[in-house]
């Protein structure tokens, strides 16, 4: 079986693609959402359906994005270049926000 054949069965975030690979996967259990963070930065979301045995894609936002964000945010109170890289991702407690998000670790900011 050559790589493109198994690509074809691959869950997305798990290509063997060399371009962007996987660094951190965690589950949202009480949502059933599972966030990925590629070594690039990436942030995808996947609905786990409402019994954890569905997998679709529901978003992903590069780290560009994320970082300019940020720095809209904080409307310009923050030096570009103190807002690096995505280090880590973490599911925010259900309760603890409106949102179906996740907690975004970056060198200077939470």
């Amino acid at each position: 079986m050559t790589k493109s054949i198994i690509s074809k069965y691959l869950p997305k975030f798990l290509s063997l693609s060399t371009t962007d690979r996987v660094k951190e996967i965690v589950i949202d259990n009480q949502r059933h959402i599972l966030f990925s963070l590629s070594m690039g930065g990436t942030i995808s979301a996947y609905d786990l359906g409402s019994n954890g045995t569905e997998f679709n894609h529901l978003s992903s936002i590069s780290q560009d994005s994320i970082i300019n964000g940020v720095l809209v945010a904080s409307r310009k109170s923050l030096e570009p270049s103190t807002v690096t890289k995505i280090l880590s991702i973490a599911p925010i407690e259900y309760g603890k926000t409106n949102n179906h998000s996740v907690a975004i670790q970056c060198s200077v900011c939470k």
